[in-house]
């Protein structure tokens, strides 16, 4: 463990924080909904569009297997940054994009399909640099973030969004929603980007058993840098954690003054259910990476996906 790995961990907590609500529109869905003139049968499609994009999780895999990290991250970019930008400039066409609502499914089905690439940067990324000693802990950070990221996001988009006009949907700034997400997304992929070197570098050799990933020699003296580069790790996680959950209560109290009651308990349960997604995922993750080498974790965890 050393300080590139503790760099690579904080982008990738960074960059969930913000990847990590591409696939979760409830926030804004309903002012879509106004806005567009749609029915209700017209907006229940777009959580199927992006759940479909994911569907498609293979041609990351492939991509990845074929070309590298680099085009997987820079794939991500374009159709995530892609999607959220035509649904920004789609607000100058509403009578178009009401007469062809196919128009707008597209762009959710690129957000979704752009989630799953960048998803697997990370996870990558993660899986690369971490050995088995380390690998639960530090998916199970990122993840932390990925669960935290909705709630993060539905704060800024009724804070400066919504402009006080929660029960107005017609009142609210969709689209500069839109334009503020394709920028944010562009600005995490960069910053990730510029990390990528620190990402891609010889592996140390691995064993197939689980078992047998974490065995040391106890018997040669510790190197001091090693010894004290492991307490950090041991440190960092933890320290994280209790830094999200205090971060998690203070935002769950602005959320409450601004949120109706029986809003406010239905999005605590799907905030639930991700952290409870997030306690699984990262043992699985470990199993793969660990199990089927790191040459083949894509195609493993997108068939799993």
């Amino acid at each position: 463990m050393n300080v590139s790995r503790l760099l690579v961990l904080s982008v990738c907590c960074l960059c969930h924080l913000i990847w990590g609500s591409i696939t979760t529109p409830t926030y804004y869905v309903n002012a879509f909904k106004v806005q567009y003139n749609y029915t209700q049968s017209q907006v229940e499609l777009i959580l199927p569009m992006l759940s479909f994009g994911k569907v498609l999780s293979p041609i990351p895999a492939v991509v990845y297997q074929t070309w590298g990290f680099g085009l997987t991250l820079l794939s991500g970019l374009t159709l995530s940054s892609g999607g959220y930008l035509c649904l920004w400039g789609s607000g100058f066409f509403l009578e178009i994009c009401y007469t062809y609502p196919i128009l707008v499914y597209t762009c959710f089905l690129f957000l979704g399909l752009g989630s799953a690439f960048l998803n697997l940067s990370v996870l990558t990324a993660i899986t690369i640099n971490f050995p088995g000693k380390h690998q639960g802990k530090a998916v199970s950070t990122v993840m932390t973030s990925y669960a935290v990221s909705p709630l993060m996001t539905l704060f800024v988009y009724r804070k400066w969004f919504a402009h006080g006009e929660i029960e107005n949907d017609a009142g609210q700034d969709l689209h500069g929603f839109m334009l503020y997400s394709a920028v944010s997304v562009a600005m995490m992929a960069a910053l990730f980007l510029g990390v990528s070197r620190l990402i891609n570098r010889p592996e140390p050799p691995e064993t197939p058993l689980l078992n047998d990933c974490d065995s040391e020699d106890t018997t040669k003296p510790r190197d001091r840098k090693r010894f004290i580069s492991d307490a950090l790790v041991e440190t960092i996680p933890w320290t994280f954690y209790i830094v999200v959950t205090s971060f998690s209560l203070a935002a769950c109290l602005c959320v409450m003054s601004i949120l109706p009651t029986a809003e406010l308990i239905m999005y605590m349960l799907s905030i639930t259910t991700d952290l409870a997604g997030g306690v699984v995922k990262p043992v699985l993750v470990t199993v793969l990476a660990q199990n089927m080498g790191k040459e083949n974790f894509a195609k493993a965890w997108h068939l799993y996906l």
